[in-house]
């Protein structure tokens, strides 16, 4: 299997942009390289393709389709002679109809500049593509205006996300196959993978290639598409977990994936969430990890409490875990990362493993005793504990339910986090 980077080396549709690009002009390139990139795959995809796009959008296929791209009126377009108009805006994954959103490209009067122009037969389509957002108001109004409608002709408007067009052309791929000659589908495969390359897919799953990216985590383009996939995975728990679980975790925050870092992280509880026994939802090359999460002083303090008001409490809990999530206990101790001159550095800490206990030990008779009395004085006497306890979803089965739209991996995210609740529960209401 190739590796991630080389999956934007290979695709026919991604563009490097220069490294002084600021954000507005990577958006508007991403905007053009998309556009670009729908109208060649129904160019160059022929009928097959035609059909599936136009479909997708609503819009009845007609032969000998052209196009044309930034341009305010093709010179053969002949609008009078098409009664059928279309103004088509392609919106990401998770934008919401009445966002209004400025416009960046205008002509000299104030109007749009249409993205792109299909027509063919008796109808036309004027397309405007979005990477931020839907179309406003005002995008409405003059691409209607001054280009598709000018005529007074009635326009149908048509709001579809990319997600939508990924969705029709995945399923159309799986109709076919590749016999190493057929433009169509070398085409189709290219257009669905640049979706999922620009994330414009919405989310669906966790490929193999984001785990892998941690084993040399050094390629920018790919820790963008690893960082951007997993805040996508987090934001579909954090909706959920608030809805489904409990109003205590009201917050979700995602670690900045840096360069170089070798996983990603996602903490949910309370907005101070460092404060309370909470969880988090972590990415790295082996594994999802779903934990309870005890690490700041102030919610070490409320475990201790918990354990010495209710001294049987954590026992009873981790006894109750499902045993088909193989949880861990896990205590390190950690030392604050300090300067050469002996200064310490703010919230920089190393860990060092102190005990770590599996779920099979702490069930069997003959050595849950000894287990919890270890875990218990470690954590009662250890200086700047860190105390987790932990699943993992491992690579393969994370690859497995990430198959079809990932909702599958999430659901298995919800459910360790709900079998995990009763804990967080515990240590923040007994160690109050």
């Amino acid at each position: 299997m190739p590796s991630t980077a080389n999956r934007f080396v290979d695709s026919v549709f991604f563009s490097y942009r220069g490294a002084s690009r600021d954000d507005e002009s990577r958006l508007t390139q991403l905007e053009d390289n998309l556009t670009k990139a729908i109208v060649n795959t129904m160019r160059y995809g022929g009928p097959l393709v035609e059909k599936a796009i136009l479909a997708a959008l609503g819009i009845p296929w007609v032969e000998e389709l052209s196009y044309d791209m930034q341009t305010e009126f093709p010179a053969t377009l002949r609008l009078e002679r098409r009664p059928r108009r279309y103004l088509v805006g392609l919106i990401p994954p998770g934008a919401k109809v009445g966002e209004r959103q400025e416009s960046r490209v205008q002509t000299a009067d104030g109007s749009r500049r249409p993205d792109a122009w299909i027509w063919g037969a008796d109808m036309a389509i004027c397309l405007e593509a979005k990477v931020a957002g839907p179309l406003d108001p005002g995008q409405w109004r003059d691409l209607e205006q001054h280009y598709v409608g000018r005529d007074g002709t009635h326009v149908e408007r048509i709001e579809r996300s990319w997600a939508d067009l990924y969705r029709a052309m995945s399923a159309l791929r799986a109709t076919m196959t590749d016999t190493g000659g057929s433009v169509p589908y070398f085409i189709i495969d290219q257009f669905v993978t640049y979706l999922e390359l620009t994330r414009m897919s919405g989310f669906i799953g966790l490929k193999q290639e984001v785990f892998d990216y941690f084993h040399n985590p050094n390629e920018e383009y790919t820790r963008v598409w690893v960082r951007d996939t997993f805040t996508e995975l987090a934001a579909l728990v954090e909706a959920r977990v608030k809805r489904e679980l409990d109003p205590f975790y009201e917050h979700c925050n995602v670690g900045n994936l840096k360069s170089r870092d070798r996983s990603a992280w996602a903490a949910y509880g309370a907005k101070s969430f460092g404060s309370f026994a909470h969880q988090t939802v972590g990415l790295g090359a082996q594994d999802v990890s779903v934990f309870v999460n005890i690490e700041l002083d102030p919610a070490v303090k409320r475990l201790r409490r918990a354990l010495r008001n209710d001294p049987t409490g954590f026992e009873r809990l981790l006894s109750a875990l499902p045993a088909e999530h193989r949880y861990q206990v896990v205590v390190k101790k950690r030392r604050q990362v300090v300067t050469e001159a002996g200064q310490p550095l703010p919230r920089q800490f190393q860990e060092e493993p102190r005990l770590q206990v599996s779920y099979e030990t702490l069930v069997d008779s003959s050595t849950s005793k000894t287990a919890l009395e270890l875990l218990t004085t470690s954590i009662q006497e250890t200086h700047l504990p860190y105390i987790a306890v932990l699943s993992s979803i491992e690579v393969q089965h994370a690859v497995k339910l990430s198959r079809g739209d990932g909702s599958a991996l999430v659901d298995e995210i919800l459910a360790r986090m709900k079998a995990l609740h009763p804990l967080v529960d515990w240590v923040n209401r007994e160690g109050r």
